[in-house]
């Protein structure tokens, strides 16, 4: 099986904005990969309104634990649609608590984990996410370059 990864720098993109999140969801893809800290979780506001609630009710059940590495696959729902929604799965992934992102290896092996051996053939990435607060040396394309 061959995994063809989309890398789209989407360094400008805000989930907080209604707008933001509408630009990312309105591309078409298998997967989106978003990842988060635990208390940063409202920076995806906008993102879990046009996914139906599907963020805060992954929370809710403690499926977002925000370790760093740990998975959460979200699959595209009837209310995704009426949102117009194109995205097929998000995958949210935790950074951990560690700023320096060293768990990085083990995050990178943990999406990759959750992207191949099914139906994923496409996976769009929001790369500004993974360094939050972007350092000189950390760029989004150099954050993807490393997986």
């Amino acid at each position: 099986m061959t995994i063809q990864f989309s890398t789209k720098v989407l360094a400008d993109i805000d989930f907080k904005s209604p707008k933001g999140a509408a630009a990312v969801c309105g591309l078409s893809g298998d997967c989106l990969v978003v990842a988060y800290r635990a208390n940063e979780l409202s920076q995806l506001e906008a993102l879990d309104d046009l996914l139906g609630g599907a963020i805060s009710e992954a929370r809710s059940v403690g499926d977002l634990d925000g370790k760093a590495g740990a998975c959460t696959l979200l699959r595209s729902t009837r209310a995704w649609a009426l949102n117009n929604v194109k995205l097929k799965r998000v995958l949210l992934v935790g950074l951990g608590d560690n700023e320096s992102l060293g768990d990085f290896a083990k995050i990178a092996r943990s999406i990759l984990k959750a992207v191949s051996g099914g139906s994923i053939q496409s996976v769009l990435w929001h790369t500004s996410s993974f360094v939050g607060k972007q350092k000189s040396n950390q760029s989004p394309t150099a954050i993807v370059e490393r997986i």
